[in-house]
């Protein structure tokens, strides 16, 4: 017994080291990700993975942009391709070689959406994201390793005399 109570100091003391580390990860993998930029401020949704093959993420995500000298939050949503440098030991997926193949915001005029597609075409690969590896496969769509992967919905057939 008094070698329990002995122990159980050092275990809390390990605990309370561990906890900011693990405080900070999981606050880097929060979502939404604000990022700024010399001309505005951009406001990245969590995204939502259309595909996984390989390496090669296909996503979208809502955004929010904040263009400097503007007065009104500009809100959308855009498409786009990554490849994924995964960390199994911390469990992160960082997006690299990010391309945005699609935008779309609502009620614009076409001349200030191919402006504001130009603007996140430049910024987003130039951004550092990191995602929670357990999220995205968690997010993965049913059939393609997801959480619906190889279940059905069907309901079983009942035999009764």
């Amino acid at each position: 017994m008094q070698r329990a109570r002995n122990a159980s100091p050092c275990l809390l003391i390990a605990l309370l080291v561990a906890a900011p580390a693990t405080a900070q990860d999981s606050e880097e993998l929060t979502w939404p990700q604000t990022l700024a930029g010399d001309r505005g401020e951009v406001v990245m949704y969590q995204p939502q993975v259309e595909s996984l093959v390989g390496d090669k993420l296909e996503s979208r995500s809502a955004v929010s942009i904040m263009l400097a000298g503007l007065d009104e939050m500009i809100f959308g949503a855009f498409w786009f391709e990554s490849r994924l440098a995964t960390d199994l030991e911390t469990r992160t997926a960082t997006l690299i070689s990010t391309t945005v193949t699609a935008t779309r915001f609502p009620d614009m005029e076409q001349e200030n959406i191919d402006r504001l597609s130009r603007y996140l075409e430049q910024e987003i690969p130039t951004w550092d994201l990191v995602l929670s590896l357990d999220r995205l496969l968690a997010s993965l769509p049913e059939g393609e390793g997801g959480s619906g992967d190889g279940y059905r919905g069907d309901p079983p057939v009942i035999h009764h005399r």
